[in-house]
């Protein structure tokens, strides 16, 4: 999933998002049919997701970070941004 998502994030062209985010679904596809998670479970988690989060809708990106000490709350523990 890692190595999928990371694709993902270096495309630059329309085509080639399609692909590389084909490639993701595959894996998370896969992963829910192991798990039993159902499409309806997906969307419930998604509209509390969105509750607590928002959408993205601003748009901001970072590109580099001299702050190699930040962990967010989604970083696993241990490992560094």
């Amino acid at each position: 999933m890692i190595e999928e998502a990371g694709a993902l994030s270096q495309v630059r062209s329309r085509a080639d998002f399609l692909d590389e985010y084909a490639d993701l679904m595959v894996v998370l596809d896969a992963l829910t049919a192991l798990l039993e998670v159902s499409e309806a479970d997906i969307q419930i988690a998604l509209k509390e997701n969105v509750m607590r989060k928002g959408l993205y809708k601003q748009r901001h990106y970072m590109h580099w970070s001299e702050d190699t000490d930040y962990t967010s709350n989604e970083t696993p523990q241990g490992i560094k941004n």
